[in-house]
């Protein structure tokens, strides 16, 4: 259940900002750490809740990179005073590291954008697909000829480069999930309707 939340979210989180290229990690490690540092056992009450260490691509940092911690919580649990009191640990731990910071909250994920990220999950969680294999087959999805449906234009990019057409869609879902093909989050995604790629601004 945790893995797919994570997948949903970092998902979610492109659909909404697919212009912003990054990559997600869980930020479960990095409390761990904090409880290791020092001889000082730190509270677990004192602990960030951030859920997600965005590393941003960008070209106005020295070193290209930016980085934002995300925050997920239900939108319900805002009310909750335990619930504000992490949230503003969290803004204020991410300041102190320099970060952006983003709550991200189910009212920031529409339906039709909740169900393009669920069928993108559906399609990869049970595959692992290699990264150059799913970038190759976004290359071919973006710059050969599409069909009327997104089956026939998998099918089509699947011949092209060799791939193997009962898995293409795994491969698809993956090269959505790295980010190198970035889906309009305000069409349905089906085998039978046609792919509706984000467009350039």
């Amino acid at each position: 259940m945790r893995e797919k939340r994570r997948f949903f979210c970092q998902l979610a989180f492109r659909l909404i900002y697919p212009r912003i290229r990054g990559v997600f990690r869980p930020v479960g490690n990095i409390r761990r750490c904090f409880l290791r540092a020092g001889a000082t056992r730190i509270p677990r009450r004192e602990l960030p809740t951030v859920d997600f260490l965005v590393t941003l691509l960008r070209g106005d940092e020295s070193d290209g990179l930016g980085y934002c911690g995300l925050t997920i919580k239900p939108a319900g649990k805002l009310k909750s005073r335990a619930t504000v009191r992490q949230v503003v640990r969290d803004r204020e731990f991410c300041e102190q590291q320099g970060w952006s910071w983003q709550l991200v909250t189910d009212r920031d994920v529409n339906a039709v954008t909740a169900q393009v990220a669920k069928q993108v999950i559906v399609w990869a969680k049970d595959f692992d697909i290699e990264p150059s294999v799913a970038q190759l087959l976004a290359h071919e999805v973006k710059h050969g000829k599409s069909s009327p449906d997104l089956k026939g234009t998998l099918t089509r990019a699947a011949a092209r480069t060799g791939i193997d057409a009962e898995h293409v869609h795994a491969v698809f879902a993956t090269a959505v999930l790295y980010g190198h093909l970035q889906l309009d989050s305000t069409k349905a995604l089906s085998l039978r309707k046609p792919l509706h790629l984000a467009t350039k601004s």
